[in-house]
């Protein structure tokens, strides 16, 4: 996500609409996903969000394209039915927003 775009929005939209189809599945309740290791925007999103970090391992792919030994970290919802739909979201940001401001 470039930095133009960050908290408007569509992030919340792209993994609310992940997890409905992961729940409408019904082969497994559990969504999850990769991050890199140095991509901490995104993993304190998804931690916000209710993920846990479950696993790290070193990014498979061709040495010559890769940048060192990246390390990505799997990030999990146990239950993506219980992932927060657009009503939710609104009620965490205002809470959070109060919790930031003191209120």
């Amino acid at each position: 996500m470039t930095n133009a775009h960050r908290r408007s929005g569509i992030g919340r939209q792209l993994l609310g609409r992940a997890a409905r189809s992961a729940a409408a599945q019904g082969s497994t309740k559990a969504l999850y996903l990769w991050v890199l290791e140095q991509n901490t925007a995104a993993q304190a999103f998804y931690l916000a969000s209710g993920a846990t970090h479950v696993e790290t391992a070193i990014v498979d792919g061709d040495p010559a394209r890769l940048n060192g030994t990246p390390r990505k970290l799997r990030m999990s919802w146990p239950d993506a039915s219980l992932f927060p739909g657009p009503d939710r979201w609104r009620h965490l940001a205002v809470m959070a927003a109060r919790s930031f401001h003191g209120s």
